[in-house]
């Protein structure tokens, strides 16, 4: 995704941590336009990474975590596997028939024919 802002380029990483570039390059966030009129570092040289913030299995839903590879935030947006068998939305605001509804679809309520909620 490529944004214009002022006289320079960004590009980032939607939804994943950081971007991480190949040769032994640190990781990047953001991608300049340079005064060359060159991208730095090359776009080439990127690919995203998946990362998950560490509030997983901490009995409160974060949509940020909600995905597959971070296991539906470690069980916390089903009410069949939160410990505490209440699912609590982590912001207050996140809608439970949304960003953070259950998933999980080895989630009890997947298995009985409801409606399942993928996101990867």
């Amino acid at each position: 995704m490529r944004t214009i802002m002022w006289s320079s380029c960004q590009e980032t990483c939607p939804l994943m941590t950081s971007c991480e570039t190949t040769g032994g390059t640190p990781k990047a966030k953001t991608i300049v336009c340079t005064m060359g009129l060159k991208w730095y570092p090359d776009p080439e040289s990127l690919h995203c990474i998946k990362g998950c913030e560490p509030f997983m299995g901490d009995n409160y839903c974060d949509a940020i975590n909600n995905r597959a590879f971070c296991s539906y935030d470690g069980g916390d947006c089903c009410h069949s596997t939160v410990k505490t068998k209440k699912v609590i939305p982590f912001p207050m605001s996140c809608d439970l028939r949304e960003d953070c509804a259950c998933r999980d679809p080895r989630a009890q309520e997947n298995s009985d024919g409801h409606r399942q909620r993928y996101l990867g």
